[in-house]
């Protein structure tokens, strides 16, 4: 498996494998606390004005109570494939205890503002090189991080999809991430030799039929500090490049895919993630 990284440190490699289910901490990444570019200088240095939302999120979560931390959440919270985004404040307290382990709401709860916190530009406000983001008002926007809960669940949803599937994808290690185009349906997945693999099938075919495209060249790039990613993929002079956009604006779709001929852009469709 390639890996390229644009502005990150070694240990953003392991943020955001978090968001695509720390998939590829375990194996491949390896946990490095490194200076985060665009971060390093700014650490211990948050936003005074962002200063009283963030310790009014500390203090919430220091309650532990779920139903006063669902006041501080930005909704939809997107979860790592293929588990659901929370989407309300009654979805946030059902799955409260399975999205936070004991031993990160300690560590939220007893943080120190100036050594764990920083603004970071528009992005908003980083916890601990970036496993959860508050936005300027304190709410959280982003969690870069899978409990063991989360884990257990997402493997158990895995062994289901790959019952779905054609046989010619159905194995593979992990499951990166699913969605949908105008044109496609498209699955990216992790195999067992770390290469990672692209499946397409057009538009209204379902994935348990024979895919029209499969790549097992991927690349993984990481781009910015706020989780967004993206993967490309060759294929006899065809470029495909898949863009994740974890941190954005309203109006930014949570994917875009680009097909290039050489230099020439031949499509782009933003996507909608799915569901397994």
């Amino acid at each position: 498996m390639e890996i390229k990284l644009s502005g990150f440190s070694v240990f953003w490699r392991h943020a955001l494998s978090c968001i695509l289910v720390n998939r590829l901490i375990k194996r491949s990444f390896g946990l490095l606390v490194l200076g985060l570019s665009g971060v390093q200088n700014a650490w211990g240095q948050p936003d005074p004005e962002h200063q009283p939302g963030v310790e009014a999120f500390v203090g919430a979560m220091g309650t532990r109570n779920p139903e006063l931390i669902a006041n501080f959440v930005v909704y939809p919270l997107t979860r790592p494939e293929p588990l659901p985004a929370i989407d309300s404040r009654e979805d946030f307290i059902r799955r409260f205890y399975q999205v936070f382990d004991g031993d990160f709401l300690v560590a939220i709860s007893q943080s120190d503002l100036e050594k764990d916190w920083a603004t970071v530009g528009w992005r908003g406000t980083a916890f601990r090189d970036g496993e959860l983001w508050l936005d300027e008002n304190g709410k959280l926007r982003a969690l870069n991080r899978t409990s063991r809960a989360e884990q257990a669940e997402i493997e158990a949803r895995s062994a289901a999809t790959q019952q779905q599937l054609h046989r010619s994808v159905a194995r593979f290690h992990r499951p990166m991430a699913a969605f949908t185009t105008r044109s496609f349906r498209v699955r990216i997945d992790e195999l067992a030799n770390e290469r990672i693999r692209y499946a397409a099938w057009k538009l209204p075919n379902p994935t348990s039929s024979e895919p029209s495209l499969v790549l097992e060249n991927g690349v993984f790039e990481a781009q910015g500090s706020g989780g967004n990613h993206s993967y490309r993929f060759e294929n006899q002079g065809y470029l495909y490049e898949v863009h994740f956009i974890v941190l954005g604006t309203e109006d930014d779709p949570p994917v875009v895919l680009r097909v290039y001929q050489g230099e020439r852009l031949l499509s782009e469709q933003p996507g909608t993630l799915d569901i397994q």
